[in-house]
């Protein structure tokens, strides 16, 4: 399955809006943050961190973990993409229904 960065990014917007929800907190806006673990620790937008997460096409992380940051903010959003081999979307976490995202309880 071939998924393009703007449904890519479509998809990250609704494991934050269900991380949002599991944590009982304001669902993202075009102001969030999302503090990025990807080659080091960085504060990005929606946008931004979508594009950095994107390999292409047909080729994804395996899993990316997203969170309400449990120690910062419930403005902001953990993300966090695995130091797995990246693959096709059908080798991702949950292909089915929210591909590599996995929407975490915060602790």
């Amino acid at each position: 399955m071939k998924v393009g960065l703007e449904e890519f990014t479509t998809r990250l917007h609704e494991a934050m809006n269900q991380a949002a929800a599991r944590y009982g907190v304001a669902k993202p806006s075009s102001d969030t943050i999302v503090e990025l673990h990807l080659e080091g620790v960085r504060d990005r937008s929606i946008a931004e961190a979508a594009e950095k997460l994107f390999l292409g096409e047909d080729r994804f992380y395996k899993c990316i973990d997203v969170s309400v940051h449990p120690r910062r903010s419930p403005d902001i959003f953990f993300v966090r993409a695995s130091g797995h081999e990246p693959g096709s979307w059908e080798s991702s976490l949950n292909p089915e229904t929210t591909g590599p995202f996995n929407i975490m309880t915060p602790a």
